[in-house]
């Protein structure tokens, strides 16, 4: 996927294309975010250096920024030392799975509306002085009831905080989402505004409301810009848009084109692959394993 990447831009260039827009494009985010990993680190290839690809995955916004609330409500903990900070999480922890029903409207999980009720009753069992009796309440309290020291680095303190949600299910689902708070361009705003936080009062107090203002802006600017570069998506995702030059890729465990559960003669991944094609200009190529189902 990295040369073919470097390929493909070379490509569009001989072609007159001075700033080409790249997209890849895949049916599951598992893949496309396995490729962003993949293509940030440069790398040898048949005696020849491929560089790192700068690019920007565009993923749903919504639950990432909620991901990263439940952090950021984490972070402010040692300034909650009364309980209160349990309970904080615990809220945006049923934020978090109210935005998921939102984001899956057409097809909701069925565990998402549990978690809702899950976590806002443990809310108030905590602010009770109670605990709940799930496995990652549990892990919460008790993560919280240790404590943690902070540096004053806004980056090692973020993943301070975020590690804590490397836990039992459902917690595991916040921690997979918040890692692609790194690929938002707020980032950098993010991580700037968390140090001028802990330089005014050694804190980072109203953290949640920050990341919460800061994500919000960017995913406006977002929709605003054209597309430029390398964007890594789902095909979902890509609808309506136009690239220079489109990447399709069947990953060799998810993404299959066409699926294993769909009959012939596919109809949905012809019009999957059909969205995924016009959205071109100039170039498609396909990435496909040596196992794959033919197309035709």
């Amino acid at each position: 996927m990295h040369a073919v990447v470097c390929a493909m831009f070379t490509d569009l260039r001989k072609k007159g294309v001075e700033a080409p827009s790249l997209a890849v494009l895949a049916r599951s985010n598992t893949l496309i975010a396995k490729i962003s990993t993949d293509i940030s680190t440069p790398r040898a290839l048949n005696g020849s250096q491929l560089p790192a690809i700068p690019h920007e995955l565009i993923w749903d916004a919504e639950l990432t920024a909620a991901a990263a609330v439940v952090i950021a409500s984490i972070l402010e903990w040692p300034q909650r030392a009364d309980g209160s900070g349990l309970t904080v999480t615990f809220h945006r922890i049923a934020d978090f799975f109210r935005t998921k029903i939102a984001v899956e409207a057409e097809k909701p999980s069925k565990s998402a509306h549990k978690r809702v009720s899950q976590f806002s009753e443990d809310a108030s069992l905590n602010a009770g002085g109670q605990v709940g009796k799930a496995r990652a309440v549990k892990a919460l309290a008790m993560a919280y009831a240790q404590g943690f020291v902070l540096s004053g680095d806004p980056v090692e303190d973020w993943k301070t905080a975020r590690a804590i949600l490397a836990g039992p299910e459902p917690l595991d689902a916040i921690y997979g989402a918040a890692r692609l708070v790194r690929l938002f361009r707020a980032t950098d705003a993010l991580a700037e505004g968390l140090r001028r936080r802990w330089v005014e009062d050694g804190s980072y107090s109203g953290t949640a409301d920050l990341v919460r203002r800061l994500l919000d802006r960017d995913r406006i600017q977002a929709s605003e810009r054209e597309p430029e570069g390398c964007l890594l998506m789902n095909i979902h995702k890509s609808k309506g848009k136009e690239y220079d030059g489109v990447i399709i890729v069947e990953g060799p465990f998810s993404g299959r084109f066409p699926s294993a559960r769909e009959a012939p003669p596919h109809l949905t991944t012809r019009r999957v692959l059909r969205v995924a094609i016009t959205r071109a200009r100039r170039l498609v190529t396909i990435v496909r394993p040596a196992d794959a189902m033919p197309l035709a």
